[in-house]
């Protein structure tokens, strides 16, 4: 049962029309049995009919397929079968999982697990792209979070990351869409700001401020930025641009450091004073047409208490002074 005869017998009744289904049918089970072990190759020539029309639309889907299952090795995750049924709801669904895995890694690679912000890797990619561009000027933005080996050393690391994490919320709500905010590591921030000048950048030193204060009302570590910014109007200007941003970030660290001693000092001072005058505040203004910001200040306030201040409500803040130069980067 099953086979084809060896041989019709010569004379019999449509014994040519026998021999001719016979050839047929044999040359339909080679090509079969080639699909089968996955050869396709075999051809079917010069053979019509339903069951070799069949086979031959099969071996042109495998085919298919084959090239199909190529172009997802080499990367190509689009790829999807709209035939062979179930098989190709199987396979659809595989390439949607490895897609699903490929844009996690690509995120894991491209991004800080502990901010979720974009990392290094990411920001020298964009400064590579933004180089090939002409999304200018650019303005850098380096900060660097103060304090933060303090809080590890007394509190813990759980206490620091905490305090990472909340840098980079006020970073986050400061800035614009289109702007790239990257965790470089350890204390220090990145943000690339893609057609903004000196004046785009004023505002956002601004909105740092007033994120960063009302972040700091909410109980736990507090968030201090020392800052560096620095403009580039070319693509060649942009690593001179960001190597300017951190050096003025690190003077401005430096100043912050003595802000921070000279309210000690006040601090110390107050409870011995008779008396201070009542919201005295010596707050520097920042000037947008020259990006000075003066002397670095000291603000005293002072809870009032009828006339007179109460001691032990006095509070010395060091006010920050953010660093920043209109002029674009020089060639050199």
């Amino acid at each position: 049962m099953g086979r084809l005869p060896s041989e019709i017998p010569e004379g019999g009744d449509y014994a040519d029309e026998l021999k001719g289904v016979v050839a047929y049918l044999d040359k339909v089970q080679q090509f079969a049995r080639a699909l089968a072990t996955g050869d396709l190759s075999f051809t079917l020539s010069g053979y019509g009919g339903t069951l070799a029309g069949s086979l031959k639309a099969l071996q042109l889907s495998l085919r298919h397929l084959t090239w199909q299952t190529k172009q997802i090795a080499a990367g190509d995750l689009t790829q999807r079968v709209d035939f062979l049924g179930e098989f190709a709801v199987a396979f659809n669904f595989m390439v949607a999982s490895l897609d699903k895995v490929r844009q996690e890694l690509v995120h894991l690679g491209t991004h800080d697990a502990l901010t979720g912000l974009n990392n290094r890797a990411f920001f020298d990619g964009e400064m590579e792209r933004l180089a090939k561009g002409r999304q200018f000027p650019v303005t850098l933005i380096m900060a660097d979070l103060d304090g933060l080996k303090g809080i590890n050393d007394n509190y813990g690391q759980e206490a620091g990351d905490l305090l990472i994490q909340r840098a980079a919320c006020v970073l986050v709500q400061s800035f614009r869409g289109d702007d790239v905010i990257v965790r470089l590591g350890g204390d220090e921030f990145a943000i690339i700001m893609p057609t903004a000048d000196a004046t785009a950048a004023a505002d956002a030193v601004d909105r740092i401020s007033m994120q960063q204060a009302a972040v700091n009302e909410i109980e736990g570590p507090k968030v201090h930025f020392s800052i560096g910014i620095a403009v580039a109007t070319l693509g060649s200007e942009l690593s001179e641009a960001f190597k300017k941003a951190d050096e003025r970030m690190y003077e401005n660290k430096a100043a912050n450091k003595v802000s921070r001693a000279a309210a000690a000092m006040l601090t110390s001072i107050i409870p011995c004073i008779p008396f201070i005058p009542v919201n005295h505040d010596l707050k520097p203004e920042f000037n947008r047409d020259t990006g000075d910001t003066g002397d670095t200040a000291v603000s005293i306030h002072i809870d009032k208490t009828g006339d007179q201040p109460h001691p032990r409500r006095v509070k010395a803040e060091c006010r920050q002074e953010f660093l920043f130069h209109r002029q674009p980067v020089d060639h050199e």
